[in-house]
């Protein structure tokens, strides 16, 4: 049985009518969605920041570990997406840069494939030992790694030799080199069997048909183009001398949006929650990207340049390596925002 309730007021006690309880409950609501986005509560910060090795640079995730190049200190931090604790160090190849994690079907660990920009190599860890397992030459200065989602090929970008090593996941060895645009960088696969190649030298991005490996189209983007992420059919691409994202339809390869953000935009990852993550590493913040409305609706603090971004699917945490503090920070991806349907990415 629904009952009045009484509010003591004075002398006198009040009954509130059911429609009067019924409207505060909807201001309060309100307050509660609102506050999501004025950036006045735990949405807006950074905690548990996690010491690494030196100048830590690129972050994945892989099967409940978050994994860490640190390039100065020429090691893996593995960080236990649970406890956020660093659990193991893993010495690799000069300047690690770029890494992926391959989740294997069975026995719950994953590969990761590590860039070594400095020695022209890629260390492949076993996940169950953290233990170096193969080394594999490429081209000249290897930056950023993609999987399929078949963990059955992986594709390295060289910077310095402008092309892109294609690597057969089982064996391990290059079966094919792909030319593309001036000091390619990053690299980002679609639902339609595509690559997309980001061009910091050319300002453009170069899309390679996952079938021939072919360059099939170049699309042009802002200045100096870092990291793209992938949000269903949209492509999202931080370009570093701009200070903005633009947003690439994955089905016809035309930019459809630029979204001002911070300072010197780097790495840039779409969370299980519906939200893209970018972090600004000229102004030490992070952006948060409403993928419906392409508006930034969040601006986080983070350490010192934060360079690269990853998303934990299994906690709903956001990471953030950040190369002038020696730390990794720590975003709480579900912090009063909603249901991520009303927030991802429009696909029309």
């Amino acid at each position: 049985m629904i009952r009045f309730s009484k509010v003591k007021m004075v002398s006198k006690d009040y009954k509130l009518p059911l429609t009067g309880l019924f409207l505060l409950l909807v201001v309060f609501l309100s307050l509660l969605n609102s506050d999501a986005y004025s950036g006045s509560n735990e949405w807006t910060k950074s905690s548990n920041n996690i010491p690494v090795g030196s100048k830590p640079n690129s972050i994945a995730y892989g099967l409940g570990n978050i994994y860490v190049t640190n390039s100065g200190s020429n090691t893996i931090s593995v960080i236990d997406g649970k406890t956020n604790k660093v659990v193991a160090t893993i010495p690799v190849g000069t300047s690690p840069h770029g890494v992926v994690a391959l989740d294997s079907p069975v026995g719950g660990f994953s590969t990761i494939y590590v860039t070594n920009s400095g020695s022209n190599t890629i260390s492949v860890i076993d996940g169950k030992t953290n233990k170096v397992v193969a080394t594999i030459p490429v081209g000249s200065h290897p930056n950023s790694l993609y999987k399929t989602s078949d963990n059955r090929t992986i594709y390295t970008i060289n910077t310095i030799s402008n092309t892109i090593s294609v690597i057969d996941g089982k064996t391990n060895k290059v079966v094919a080199t792909i030319p593309v645009g001036t000091s390619p960088h990053d690299s980002i696969g679609s639902m339609l069997g595509k690559l997309y190649v980001t061009n910091s030298g050319s300002d453009n991005v170069s899309v390679i048909d996952g079938k021939t490996n072919k360059v099939v189209a170049t699309i042009p983007v802002g200045t100096s183009p870092h990291r793209v992420a992938l949000c269903r059919s949209k492509l999202y691409v931080t370009n570093s001398g701009s200070d903005n994202v633009s947003v690439i339809d994955g089905k016809t390869n035309k930019v459809v949006a630029t979204i001002p953000v911070s300072h010197f935009p780097r790495g840039i990852a779409v969370a299980d929650n519906g939200f893209i993550y970018t972090t600004n590493s000229g102004s030490d913040n992070v952006s948060v990207i409403d993928g419906k409305t392409n508006k930034v609706v969040a601006t986080i603090p983070s350490g010192n340049l934060p360079n690269d971004v990853a998303s934990d699917e299994t906690y709903s945490k956001i990471y953030v390596t950040n190369s002038g503090s020696n730390k990794v920070s720590v975003i709480n991806g579900i912090n009063n925002i909603g249901s991520p349907q009303n927030h991802y990415c429009d696909t029309k």
